[in-house]
């Protein structure tokens, strides 16, 4: 049982498992994003889910993990994290708000291919003619999918600082998990993740666009209460879901897997939102499905 549990197929799972409970977060976050500022809510789903985790983590062997970890083995998840979840997921849900949540995931999907890019450039990962072929056509049904939903965002047309900005936000994704998949060789997600957000949490909360939103916040009352406690949750399965995935499983296939939740948001869409699947979207689908087939099979 413990082999199946760190096998790469598991951690593929794990890759999978994020993806979808990214797509919920996503929706969430838009939904709060009316009530306060993006880094405000960024702050408190990190800061949260982090306390949980590290409280959670000292339950276990957490404390010999720490006191064995080194010093780079620190230096890579600190920056790791600081690069993915502080800076770039705070630029990703700000050009969500201003592109819509379809044409920033189109753009910062492209993260996967950088990250295996610099896996084979500075971790000596091969990239294989299947792995690639997965790769592109699951990203590829990712853009198919997305294509379609304009309906979210500015209707005046793209404008090229939040299209740039949701490339930089790939590049970083990319740079995180290439120095996050040399410090999981010493840590268990669940540890990793203890330290991770905690860290972020703090960077956050230091900059004044965070605590500027913290009035709003207050002034909306109880009823942000629960999606903020649910928002917290998924990022916490979901940042323990994608570390495993990525422990487990090499750079290309962590990173395309965890990647996918397009595809979990059009089934949720139509499935309590009553929205429209369309031809795009259902061809999309059955491209990223097939895509995953050929990178696992």
């Amino acid at each position: 049982m413990s082999d199946a549990l760190t096998s790469p197929a598991f951690g593929a799972a794990c890759a999978l498992g994020s993806a979808f409970m990214w797509a919920l977060t996503s929706l969430l976050v838009r939904r709060l994003g009316a009530t306060t500022s993006m880094m405000t809510v960024n702050a408190v789903r990190v800061g949260a889910s982090g306390v949980f985790l590290l409280a959670l983590s000292f339950a276990g062997t957490a404390r010999l993990e720490i006191m064995a970890m080194s010093t780079t083995t620190f230096i890579l998840i600190a920056s790791s994290t600081v690069i993915a979840a502080g800076v770039g997921d705070s630029i990703f849900f700000e050009c969500v708000r201003i592109l819509g949540l379809g044409r920033a995931m189109t753009l910062a999907s492209s993260y996967p291919l950088l990250a295996a890019g610099f896996a084979a450039m500075f971790l000596g990962e091969p990239i294989t003619l299947r792995a690639m072929t997965g790769a592109v056509m699951t990203l590829g049904g990712l853009v198919l999918i997305l294509g379609g939903r304009h309906g979210h965002g500015d209707r005046r047309g793209i404008r090229w600082r939040p299209v740039a900005a949701a490339l930089f936000v790939a590049v970083l994704w990319a740079l995180s998990a290439i120095l996050m998949k040399p410090a999981m060789s010493d840590l268990s997600p669940l540890t990793a993740q203890g330290v991770r957000l905690p860290i972020v949490a703090a960077f956050l909360w230091a900059t004044p666009w965070a605590r500027a939103g913290v009035p709003s916040l207050r002034a909306a009352g109880r009823r942000v209460v629960v999606p903020l406690a649910v928002l917290s949750a998924l990022t916490a399965v979901s940042s323990l879901m994608w570390v495993a995935g990525l422990k487990y499983s090499n750079v290309m296939v962590a990173t395309v897997l965890s990647s996918t939740s397009p595809m979990f948001a059009i089934a949720l869409g139509a499935a309590f939102l009553s929205e429209r699947l369309t031809p795009g979207a259902i061809a999309g689908a059955a491209l990223t499905v097939a895509g995953i087939v050929i990178l696992e099979v």
